[in-house]
């Protein structure tokens, strides 16, 4: 069985290197005084501090990797960690083996194996990580890989620059902020919970309808921690009155909530001008009493269409565009308000699924969905969502604190061809102090001048003083750590070569009139995307469509609300089974 690597010895490993740098700084006068503030023994300082070994370092000769080359492993984790690219344990085999390789280049010829490596056995890996105590094992949650290289602090802190300018300029109350974004639910389908079994049966699994339909959600909420009445979009040719549970929406006072219908339950740039008219308009009118409104939103098509923007402009609301594919980050009601009504609304379907029904209708969704969004939409998580953000309280450190930092590597850095004596200038010992984090960047100058200096003692066979010998070692663990880079370097390029090919690049449309604008609800962006949207149009009209059944032009069915469903003639809609 592995042995766990002890946590007091990497706890005293620790210690023992920030006392020799400590001491190396001169903080402290001797050793001794040394060793009583970091709580270390006076002998086990001293033997380190004249060249002895850790016990990680005398072990190394039994390691597959040396400690050099363990380090370089560990940086390439944390680079690709940090670009949200998560290694697995097989690869991590596959580099250490590709290092090993490289060590042979040289040495072995192409019919002769001079060398041969015995395979890396199937337990390394693990031994691996318990020597480096930071790495761990989890399950990773995938993302989408723009919201990871796009999410960039520069990009983040010039929207809330533009944000908190706008706020301050245009005099925009903490009651007329708001953020609006879409949801969506699988009808019948729900995701992994944690449930008591019988360790007896043994069955894990649990049942459910499976997925039927979409349905989107579009919520909007403000600052203050209110809400406004959200509109439901379902799929169907026209909406049905038996989707609507009237009677629970009266108990709960509810009014003003608005059901919509296309023919695949998505919102669509009806939707969204229809909800701004509609909804979002009429309901915060009253409350702006004549003053600037902003509206924090995506850049979904419904949310950037020309009508959109127009209707934004005529009714002095501020369309702030968040950066793209950073909603994860900074919109409100994806930070605090959207996991906890999923949650919400897939616990209150159990007790439908538990009936062992083949098909979940419409209004039982609905009817869920109301007692869901009481327990969610609650004042504590809208304006934990607002928090979350950095937007309320304004602290964009809330946001730019969860993007993973690139791991600085051992770069050189770019040198002159200006030839310089360094030992004319500093001193030995600041000239060999160098290369001591080997996770720092490398002054290529500072370098060369400790290696001509060293070459230059060499050559001379003088005496080599404490400062050049220091220095040797170190020079000779940054040659390994840089030579398994370059291996590993090697091989990504390789796998780039092999894999990458040519990609088209987006030349136009809306997309990239919006490139790098935040506020949007400006008469120089309307135009723009007007013609943007005439150019679309064009070109559907001369292109057609090439092959298939010609498609149907469905017009978009209005946006019903609870008072016109309550009002409604029963003859005028169709039933569910009919849609």
């Amino acid at each position: 069985m592995t042995r766990k690597r002890s946590l007091k010895v990497t706890e005293r490993d620790t210690k023992v290197e920030q006392a020799i740098a400590a001491l190396s700084r001169g903080e402290f006068a001797n050793v001794n005084q040394a060793a009583r503030h970091f709580k270390l023994h006076y002998t086990t300082l001293k033997r380190r501090l004249e060249g002895g070994k850790s016990i990680a370092e005398s072990r190394e000769a039994s390691q597959l990797l040396t400690i050099p080359e363990e380090h370089a492993v560990v940086r390439w984790i944390r680079r690709l960690a940090a670009s949200g690219y998560h290694v697995t344990h097989r690869l991590i085999q596959e580099i250490a083996e590709e290092i090993r390789q490289r060590r042979l280049i040289g040495i072995n010829e192409p019919n002769v194996q001079y060398v041969e490596y015995e395979p890396i056995g199937d337990r390394w890996t693990q031994r691996f990580l318990e020597r480096h105590a930071h790495l761990k094992t989890a399950i990773a949650h995938s993302i989408e890989l723009a919201r990871v290289t796009e999410a960039s602090p520069e990009v983040i802190e010039r929207w809330f620059n533009v944000l908190f300018r706008t706020i301050d300029e245009l005099g925009i109350l903490l009651k007329n902020i708001y953020n609006c974004d879409e949801t969506g639910f699988a009808l019948g389908k729900g995701k992994a919970m944690q449930v008591v079994i019988d360790t007896e049966v043994g069955q894990k699994y649990e049942a459910e309808p499976g997925r039927q339909e979409w349905i989107t959600v579009m919520e909007c909420i403000c600052a203050d921690g209110s809400s406004i009445t959200p509109m439901i979009i379902f799929k169907g040719e026209n909406i049905s009155k038996s989707w609507i549970p009237v009677e629970q929406l009266k108990a709960i006072h509810a009014e003003g909530w608005h059901v919509s219908c296309n023919k695949k339950g998505w919102t669509s740039n009806g939707h969204g001008i229809e909800w701004l008219k509609k909804s979002f308009e009429p309901a915060t009118r009253e409350k702006a009493n004549s003053q600037f409104r902003l509206l924090i939103c995506d850049g979904h098509d419904s949310h950037i269409s020309a009508d959109f923007i127009r209707h934004c402009i005529a009714n002095r609301i501020v369309l702030l565009l968040l950066p793209p594919h950073c909603s994860h980050l900074m919109q409100p009601l994806d930070v605090g308000v959207f996991r906890s009504l999923k949650q919400a609304t897939r616990l209150a379907l159990k007790q439908f699924y538990h009936t062992g029904i083949a098909r979940l209708q419409k209004a039982e969704w609905f009817d869920c969905f109301i007692k869901a969004r009481q327990t969610a939409l609650t004042v504590k998580n809208i304006k934990a969502g607002w928090k979350g953000a950095g937007i309320y309280p304004m602290d964009p450190s809330k946001v730019i604190n969860k993007i993973p930092r690139p791991e600085t590597t051992s770069l050189i850095s770019s040198t002159d061809d200006t030839s310089i004596t360094p030992t004319e200038i500093i001193s030995a010992e600041e000239l060999f102090d160098i290369l001591e984090d080997m996770n720092a960047l490398i002054d290529a100058r500072a370098l060369h001048s400790a290696t001509t200096a060293l070459n230059d003692l060499v050559r001379t066979k003088q005496a080599l003083h404490t400062p050049a010998r220091k220095f040797i070692p170190r020079l000779a663990s940054t040659t390994e750590s840089l030579l398994a880079e370059n291996a590993i370097l090697k091989l990504e390029l390789k796998q780039c070569k092999d894999v990458l090919g040519s990609r088209k690049v987006r030349q136009g449309g809306k997309r990239l009139v919006l490139k790098g604008k935040i506020i949007i609800s400006t008469e120089e962006i309307l135009k723009l995307i007007e013609e943007a949207e005439a150019v679309t149009q064009n070109k559907r009209k001369t292109t057609g469509r090439p092959r298939g059944r010609p498609r149907k032009n469905a017009p978009i069915v209005p946006i019903v609300t609870l008072e016109e469903a309550e009002s409604g003639d029963d003859e005028g809609s169709q039933s569910e089974a009919d849609v």
